[in-house]
């Protein structure tokens, strides 16, 4: 069953039209995304390596968590279904803190994806033993500090990390008033 995502307009109100993932690439449609920052209990923050396949920064460092919201979908249920997809995590709606909203746009493959990301931290007592990495989204994943983040940043190192950007500076602001 080909997953479908719901075209945003201008304005980030879903505008009734539903394409594929592909389709949104395609043709620039704006869609929605969200980004799980899942914290330790000392609050180091895990990132995950994507897969090497990926089309889309296959082998870089990235946010613990991310996705698309499929068609119908609120941010809350995608954040859910993606921290159970990728991590193997099972969150409660209630478990999640929504940091903020941002646009962005960035190249996959031959497509744009124009997205605005609702971002979220999960706080939480979750072991790497514990998890269940889906291989065709994630190869491996750490616990680092926001230092590691800053010093492997994108900026730093291109070839390796998308870590960095403007999402992460949501969660720094999150840190420095929580932590």
């Amino acid at each position: 069953m080909q997953e479908l995502l719901d075209v945003l307009n201008k304005n980030g109100e879903k505008s009734g039209q539903k394409v594929s993932r592909q389709e949104c690439y395609e043709y620039g449609f704006l869609h929605s995304c969200v980004i799980i920052w899942v914290l330790n209990k000392n609050y180091e923050i895990l990132v995950q390596r994507r897969a090497r396949n990926k089309i889309s920064f296959g082998g870089k460092w990235d946010k613990s968590v991310g996705g698309g919201v499929d068609s119908g979908e609120t941010s809350v249920i995608a954040a859910i279904r993606e921290s159970r997809e990728e991590l193997g995590l099972d969150i409660t709606p209630n478990q999640l803190e929504f940091i903020g909203k941002l646009p962005d746009e960035y190249n996959v493959g031959a497509g744009t994806a124009k997205v605005i990301i609702d971002s979220f931290v999960v706080v939480g007592d979750y072991k790497i033993s514990d998890m269940i990495l889906q291989p065709e989204e994630v190869d491996e994943v750490k616990y680092v500090s926001s230092d590691w983040i800053e010093q492997n940043s994108y900026i730093n190192y291109p070839e390796n990390s998308i870590l960095g950007d403007k999402h992460y500076y949501l969660l720094k602001t999150w840190l420095e008033k929580n932590a």
